[in-house]
């Protein structure tokens, strides 16, 4: 029998898969409990709103974003840029990924809470990125070359998002990027 963290993270599975096809407007108790294949009263015994539902499923992609960081033995050069890039849809599984980032980031404009998790987010983004850059180049001011680069790559995912850019061009400009701020 599934364990009650497995039954929860299906249920959030299910939800941020809803999230990635219809938008935060598409999440409904029952559509998740059908796409997880529970009750809907197993849905609405792990979660009493909607809008937990929604802020679990937003903490659970962020949960699986920082593990698959964390995944991998790499030099701090490499992390460098893995931890700078990874909003930058890479394929179709990524590109959902990042639609639900921004519809969870538009649900942020109005709901303080969801606000409060993406900021954590990009917060520790933007902390492990200083830390990597301090190990690889201690001779610059980590923090704000950590924000430069994630803002840059950040308006390049919005671009290779709305098919405005491919994802080579927009690795190629952080490339030129991590070249001009850190000697890449």
């Amino acid at each position: 029998m599934d364990s009650h963290q497995d039954r929860r993270a299906g249920i959030l599975a299910a939800a941020w898969g809803i999230v990635q096809e219809h938008g935060i407007a598409g999440i409904s108790f029952r559509r998740t409990a059908q796409r997880a294949g529970v009750s809907l009263g197993l849905v609405q015994h792990y979660f009493s709103s909607k809008e937990d539902l929604v802020r679990a499923s937003a903490e659970a992609m962020i949960d699986a974003a920082t593990l698959w960081h964390l995944s991998g033995d790499m030099s701090p050069r490499t992390a460098i840029r893995r931890v700078i890039t990874h909003g930058i849809p890479t394929n179709d599984a990524s590109l959902r990924g990042v639609g639900a980032w921004l519809s969870y980031v538009a649900a942020g404009v109005s709901d303080t809470e969801i606000a409060k998790v993406l900021t954590r987010a990009k917060r520790g983004q933007e902390d492990e990125a200083a830390r990597l850059i301090t190990l690889w180049r201690p001779d610059v001011d980590a923090t704000t070359t950590a924000r430069q680069l994630i803002a840059v790559a950040d308006g390049l995912a919005l671009r290779v998002l709305v098919a405005d850019l491919s994802t080579d061009a927009a690795y190629d400009a952080i490339d030129l990027a991590l070249k001009k701020h850190l000697d890449y």
